[in-house]
């Protein structure tokens, strides 16, 4: 991940008129970087994948590294639980994810426009986004799994 980060970077420095294009390469730089495997089930996870993401007209790249590993998630979900959860059930996440991320990218802009570098601050933000508050996020998330449960326990 870090030599891709590294070619984003100096892609930036050939190009600071449109950073914003870019975003899409450091986040794939930033994946898990496993093999995608040709396992049956995988094949068919990516291939729904990519037909619901083109089915909400989101403006990304079907042939990247994050695709896979979306798909590699998928499938290693409906595996690990032996339910094959139809791609489908992704659309109850995509309207909160939806948010989130139009929150962090429009934040993204202003704090890259207020900087004297704007490229390397939308770079560093972005990288930051991923690796530092996706924790963040997922511990939240876990937080109120607990509230809600304990929420519908006492109502019983």
């Amino acid at each position: 991940p870090i030599r891709n980060i590294r070619q984003v970077v100096l892609e930036l420095d050939r190009n600071t008129e449109a950073p914003f294009e870019l975003i899409g390469q450091v986040m794939g730089s930033l994946s898990k970087g496993k093999k995608a495997g040709r396992r049956k089930t995988f094949v068919r996870a990516r291939q729904e994948v990519r037909f619901l993401l083109k089915k909400e007209s989101l403006n990304v790249r079907l042939d990247t590294a994050l695709v896979d590993e979306l798909a590699r998630a998928l499938d290693d979900a409906r595996r690990a639980t032996e339910v094959d959860v139809p791609i489908e059930f992704l659309l109850s996440y995509l309207a909160p994810m939806r948010t989130i991320a139009k929150y962090e990218i429009e934040t993204t802009i202003k704090f890259a426009r207020t900087s004297q570098t704007p490229a390397s601050a939308m770079l560093g933000f972005a990288i930051l986004g991923t690796v530092v508050w996706q924790p963040v996020l997922l511990a939240l998330r876990k937080l109120l799994h607990e509230h809600y449960a304990s929420m519908l326990m006492r109502r019983r």
